[in-house]
């Protein structure tokens, strides 16, 4: 009796235990950039009086709607230690096409459909199937996908921009309000919600952090490591289309030219917000956090009147920071856990076995 006691005991405790100490990571995962946030904000606030005020912020959430998009969609394949550069070009040629589409007198859902799913099926053919079955170098592969969505879209365009104002009702979803927030907004954090749901509590989302943490073992486990690199690949490509089609919303055009850095400003969002570059660290809730922070420094900038350029530059600094942090932190904990491993091995005086006196030894 005493000892089923006992056990039913510890479970509990045990429970709490884990329980702390995930909280503790997160905590840890997220104070840094956290704290950096609201000391942007308060730098800002009091420097600033039109920083602080309902218009700016609207301008602020509207403006890094699509970035969350894309930076959602890149969280993915780097989760699974990948990473996609071709969204940029994704995000330019999918806005060309709908607006190709919409001139042509295809109606608003179904081209957006035929859109996302083309983007889809391409993101797994080009980047997935490539990357996780053939095992050809992420930087490579979707480098050459980028260069070829770039060529493609100004091939289309003749690298002119397309002027979209007649579509009333796709420049009211983008630019208009709901209850005093942008609509964009909300629908990045319904997708930032989805894709919350999905990494914590389906089977797939766990098999991302298993490929990411340690690909050996995940495949061990009996874990199909190249379907799931490409399934991250095609959301990738998904989001990124999604994300261009809003953008057109936005500014009323599309072009071969929309967004051409984003995918290095997406990929600072996620690595600021706490996603190893390795993979199989990391939450959607820090690449949010991410995002909000390049949002809020810039805009901060912005109405400093600092350059525009500038504000590229910096964000090129952020990057290489980010990254660096990231480095010293993966290589901190190396070091912590084999030292953990050491003391663990380390032997006992249990473990020891003492000569006994006399044995062994001759009489």
């Amino acid at each position: 009796m005493a000892e089923d006691v006992s056990v039913t005991a510890v479970g509990p405790m045990g429970q709490n235990g884990r329980a702390l100490n995930s909280l503790k990571g997160a905590m840890s995962t997220y104070r840094g950039v956290a704290t950096v946030l609201i000391l942007l904000l308060i730098v800002f606030g009091f420097a600033q009086s039109s920083f602080m005020t309902t218009s700016n912020f609207q301008n602020i959430v509207s403006s890094n709607a699509i970035l969350l998009v894309i930076a959602v969609g890149m969280t993915f394949p780097m989760l699974a230690g990948g990473f996609d550069l071709s969204v940029a070009g994704t995000d330019a040629l999918a806005g060309i096409l709908l607006s190709k589409l919409l001139l042509a007198g295809m109606p608003m859902v179904e081209a957006i459909g035929i859109i996302i799913i083309s983007a889809v099926v391409l993101g797994a053919i080009t980047n997935g199937l490539l990357i996780g079955y053939f095992g050809v170098n992420f930087f490579i592969v979707t480098l050459g996908t980028l260069t070829i969505t770039q060529g493609i879209s100004l091939q289309i365009t003749g690298g002119n921009d397309i002027t979209m104002y007649n579509e009333k009702w796709l420049l009211q979803v983008a630019n208009n309000n709901v209850f005093g927030f942008p609509i964009l907004g909300l629908v990045a954090l319904a997708i930032l919600i989805l894709g919350i749901l999905v990494l914590r509590y389906t089977g797939f989302g766990r098999m991302v952090y298993s490929v990411g943490g340690n690909q050996e073992a995940a495949r061990l486990s009996g874990i199909s490591v190249a379907r799931v690199r490409l399934t991250t690949y095609a959301i990738s490509a998904g989001l990124a289309a999604l994300a261009g089609m809003l953008e057109v919303g936005r500014l009323a055009s599309s072009g071969p030219t929309t967004d051409s850095t984003i995918e290095l400003t997406g990929a600072a969002a996620v690595l600021i917000g706490g996603v190893a570059f390795g993979g199989g660290v990391g939450t959607l809730l820090g690449t949010f956090l991410g995002v909000a922070f390049l949002g809020v420094l810039q805009s901060g900038l912005l109405i400093s009147g600092i350059s525009s350029y500038w504000q590229g530059i910096i964000t090129g600094i952020v990057l290489i920071a980010s990254v660096t942090v990231d480095r010293m932190r993966a290589r901190r904990a190396s070091t912590k856990k084999l030292r953990q491993t050491g003391e663990d091995q380390a032997p006992t005086v249990s473990d020891t076995v003492l000569p006994i006196p006399g044995e062994g030894m001759s009489s």
